[in-house]
């Protein structure tokens, strides 16, 4: 798969870690915007070397992301394609950390005019399936690229999507 840091490494008070396309990103607590800074270039080198990026986010300790963060993350998509080199899962978390990220995508949309897609889905599992499948429709459908949320939700059972 190419890029690879299979050891998590810190940031901040995250952690995070690499497989090939995947960015894998164990989220404790508030999210800060030197986390989100460094989260969005790991994501650019990724996308650099592999063509994709998929963010895998273990959500079941997130709270949420400060107002520098989330203004942070928006400028950021106003100059770089957030929505089709790659795709969001977003596992474990509750309903507080879903609505702030609905939040965040909505302001992308609003500010940036892109729709990223941020899938949910319960567990790890079902987070690694999402990249298997991902994996190998993207791999099918070059042109097209990832699979939309609808398929996602036709193939995973208990899926969710934001788009």
């Amino acid at each position: 798969m190419g890029y690879v840091m299979a050891d998590w490494h810190q940031n901040g008070k995250h952690r995070m870690r690499l497989d090939g396309d995947a960015v894998f990103w164990d989220v404790q607590g508030d999210i800060d915007v030197d986390e989100i800074r460094h989260c969005l270039e790991l994501g650019e080198s990724v996308i650099a070397s592999q063509g994709r990026a998929f963010l895998l986010i273990n959500g079941a300790r997130a709270r949420t992301a400060t107002p520098d963060a989330r203004r942070f993350q928006v400028e950021w998509a106003r100059t770089h394609d957030i929505a089709n080199r790659g795709r969001s899962v977003v596992y474990g978390t509750n309903i507080l950390v879903r609505a702030l990220a609905i939040l965040v995508v909505r302001a992308s949309e609003l500010i940036a005019h892109q729709s990223p897609t941020v899938d949910f889905v319960a567990t790890e599992a079902d987070a690694l399936e999402w990249l298997r499948m991902q994996r190998l429709h993207w791999a099918q459908r070059t042109i097209k690229g990832p699979l939309t949320a609808e398929e996602i939700q036709t193939r995973l059972p208990g899926t969710s999507s934001l788009t």
